[in-house]
């Protein structure tokens, strides 16, 4: 199964229905350098759309965009962006969604979104985070910690400890970062130490 957006940072997807969302949060400009934003413009909004509806396994003529889809989406994805690292930012007013609960012939529960194209994508994607929640998978999508990067990963390691999407680059980026800042710093004290008169 082929996840557009998170394949183009050459990411691996999230498991199951979080894979949905990982992608969505791949359609973000990041990494370095940054790549396109997909929902900047409704065609590349909509064939991002198209792809990852077919991945999901559901028809993509179901979900169509207009142009006023866009903004409210990117609202939502910088919310879901600002909790994957633990922050609540009450400056990010999340677009809101209404589920129908129904029986099928099957007897199975159905929740499906109501509304336009950007209010059923959005219920469909906070129920998969709800979903992911629960199963406590949610903890494990996250941004990588490098502010240069910020490519969203799901995190496979056994103690979830991970905060770099790739440990070659971003990881050894911060690490010699920081090692640099602390050689500056102990220069700066070496050199204030010697400009202190002898008593």
């Amino acid at each position: 199964m082929t996840w557009s957006a998170t394949a183009r940072y050459g990411t691996d997807a999230a498991p199951g229905q979080l894979a949905f969302v990982h992608d969505f949060l791949s359609t973000a400009p990041v990494g370095h350098p940054a790549l396109t934003d997909l929902l900047d413009d409704l065609g590349p909004a909509q064939s991002w759309l198209d792809e990852a509806v077919r991945a999901r396994g559901a028809d993509p003529a179901e979900v169509k965009l207009g142009s006023d889809d866009l903004a409210p989406l990117k609202r939502l994805r910088s919310a879901l962006l600002t909790s994957l690292d633990g922050e609540a930012d009450v400056t990010t007013s999340a677009p809101s969604a209404k589920l129908s609960i129904s029986l099928d012939a099957n007897g199975s529960v159905q929740l499906d979104g109501e509304g336009g194209a950007a209010a059923r994508l959005t219920a469909t994607l906070l129920r998969d985070v709800y979903d992911a929640q629960q199963q406590g998978t949610w903890r494990r999508l996250k941004a990588c910690r490098n502010p240069s990067c910020r490519i969203v990963f799901f995190d496979r390691s056994k103690n979830n400890s991970r905060v770099w999407d790739d440990l070659a680059t971003c990881g050894n980026r911060e690490h010699l970062r920081t090692f640099r800042a602390r050689q500056r710093a102990m220069e700066s004290e070496g050199d204030a130490g010697s400009l202190t008169p002898d008593r």
